[in-house]
């Protein structure tokens, strides 16, 4: 074999596939302006922040790491997950970003606190909340 061509398996041909993107399924994880945030309760256990810039952007927080024992770290993620499917559907619904903090959207299993300016304005990051 001649040691200046590369196997044919090795060319670059095969390695430059096309890009596609994908269709958008939920809001920005970005925000674009000031963000407001509530905490999301599971029987008086705080699980999830949920956030929104109330136009284009919203997401879901898990709280800040501690010493929480397995149940409640399963918890959070539960309560993470239905909070991204209930965003991702008012998504598709064509609602805006500012209703993914209404509290009926996460009841009767949890319940959303009161909601609050963030202080760093466009940080949906909880600061010592």
């Amino acid at each position: 074999m001649d040691g200046n061509k590369p196997y044919g398996r090795w060319t670059d041909g095969a390695l430059n596939p096309e890009r596609i993107p994908a269709p958008k399924t939920t809001f920005d994880g970005i925000p674009t302006q000031p963000v407001r945030r509530a905490r999301l309760y599971e029987n008086g256990t705080w699980v999830a922040t949920i956030w929104t810039d109330g136009k284009h952007a919203a997401g879901v927080l898990p709280p800040p790491h501690d010493s929480a024992t397995r149940n409640e770290r399963q918890a959070r993620g539960r309560a993470t997950g239905m909070a991204r499917q209930a965003q991702a559907e008012a998504y598709r619904r064509g609602e805006r970003a500012e209703h993914t903090l209404d509290p009926a959207r996460y009841a009767p299993e949890y319940e959303l606190g009161e909601i609050q300016e963030a202080e760093r304005a466009s940080s949906p990051w909880p600061e010592q909340v």
